[in-house]
């Protein structure tokens, strides 16, 4: 039976791709939005982690004693999950709503976007560094500033796009990256960060120029550039070490000279398998409300929780990433070593008759609400930018910790937003979009674009 519900999440994967392709084909939605991202994450830490597990009998550190039936329920949650989300993405009339609110939309120069991105950097270095000193605000600052840095990056590389051969911009472009890496590689981070700069810079370029491109032909360059993307990842999976902790950026750039192609083989599989998130998913559905008592609505008490210090605060939720390793009896691994539960696995572990209807309608309203801000202001490269300054988590969110993600995506954005309010008024102008008129789907029902 294993082997039939793992043929059941390879159709599943199958079906996510063409949904993708087929919805950017027909021009009913656009092929880099956020839905999109959170379903290539859902892609990874789902259904193909599932289909690679349910196939090949490997489960990892984990021990799933009836694999057959437990997949098949986790493939109906995923299903459903699924179906959920997707349906409240493009229904939610309260995202609609919020991005009906009429926000200011940016008329900024090429020099004057140049401007802003070097700008913002330093208020996000402020933010990193100095503000991350003190106590409760240290915590928020740090997170936000990852934000700010995508951000930035995100508008250099729009200026460049729009003007490619102008060495200047070019120049700025590579100027930025570099420094955005660098200050995100000063301290200890996750590869969530790294992997934000990426698409936030292919989110500037395919909003600022590449959309217009025949679908065809863009969706084979997409698929290009995430294989050279997915190069970094596997290198910054490969020097993690048998701790599989998050190490500095000294330390990643010292183990990275030293990976052998075997290291680089299994961090390729680890990464295609989605780190095993369905397997643990699949422990949980096996033992939470058994053996293990439900943790009501944990991921969004952690969520809340997360930007208050343990200190102030003994009884502060933990991830479920980290409580799962002595739950599942997984020894042998650093205090701080944690593992990906999958979505799925948190919507069990939260009490899944509440969990599985709200965690989808929730997913459904922020990134429909942030969908639809691109949409309506897709001229406006500030605001690009910070609908997409979170994205690196929001592909993360399906491997879990779901609160953990959740939060740093949220921050990520209102940080960007911060920054970006109180910059952008420097370098350019600004008018107000008539709510009136704004029609959210109109442009992704066929109409002619540029």
């Amino acid at each position: 039976m294993s082997f039939f519900v793992g043929l059941l999440f390879l159709t599943q994967s199958l079906w996510i791709v063409r949904r993708m392709i087929v919805d950017a084909i027909r021009r009913d939605v656009e092929l880099l939005s956020l839905r999109n991202m959170f379903l290539l994450g859902f892609l990874n830490f789902v259904s193909a982690s599932a289909t690679t597990s349910l196939l090949l009998g490997d489960y990892g550190l984990m021990r799933i004693d009836s694999p057959g039936m437990t997949g098949l329920l986790m493939f109906i949650l995923s299903c459903a999950f699924l179906f959920l989300f997707l349906r409240n993405w493009r229904r939610s009339r309260i995202a609609d709503r919020i991005s009906r609110f009429g926000f200011r939309e940016r008329i900024v120069s090429n020099m004057g976007l140049i401007a802003t991105a070097w700008a913002v950097v330093g208020v996000a270095f402020v933010c990193r560094f100095p503000l991350s000193v003190i106590p409760f605000v240290g915590i928020v600052t740090g997170i936000i500033a990852a934000g700010m840095f995508n951000a930035a990056v995100g508008i250099g590389a729009w200026a460049w796009i729009k003007q490619p051969l102008n060495p200047v911009y070019g120049l700025n472009f590579v100027g930025l990256l570099l420094a955005c890496s660098v200050l995100l590689l000063a301290g200890a981070f996750g590869r969530r960060e790294i992997l934000g700069l990426l698409i936030s810079v292919a989110f500037a370029a395919y909003w600022a120029r590449f959309r217009f491109s025949e679908t065809t032909g863009l969706i084979i360059r997409v698929g290009v550039l995430t294989s050279l993307a997915f190069v970094p990842m596997v290198l910054f999976t490969a020097t993690r070490g048998d701790d599989r902790r998050e190490r500095t950026g000294a330390e990643y750039l010292t183990a990275f000279v030293s990976v052998s192609p075997g290291e680089f083989a299994e961090a390729s599989r680890d990464l295609l398998s989605g780190q095993m998130a369905a397997s643990n998913s699949m422990w949980l559905i096996e033992h939470m409300g058994k053996t293990h008592p439900y943790d009501f609505l944990h991921s969004l008490r952690y969520m809340v929780e997360k930007p208050i210090p343990r200190m102030y605060y003994p009884g502060k939720t933990d991830g479920l990433g980290h409580t799962i390793v002595s739950d599942a009896a997984v020894y042998g691994f650093a205090d701080s070593f944690t593992i990906g539960p999958g979505i799925i696995g948190h919507v069990w572990n939260d009490f899944p008759w509440v969990a599985l209807f709200l965690y989808p309608w929730l997913l459904g309203l922020a990134l429909g609400a942030l969908d639809r801000l691109i949409l309506r202001y897709k001229n406006d490269a500030c605001m690009i930018a910070i609908c997409a300054a979170g994205v690196g988590h929001i592909i993360g969110m399906p491997r879990g910790d779901l609160g953990n993600f959740a939060s740093n995506a949220l921050f990520g954005v209102i940080g960007a937003f911060i920054g970006l309010q109180v910059v952008s008024r420097l370098f350019g102008r600004s008018k107000k979009r008539d709510r009136k008129t704004l029609e959210p789907w109109k442009e992704w029902r066929g109409l002619p674009y540029g």
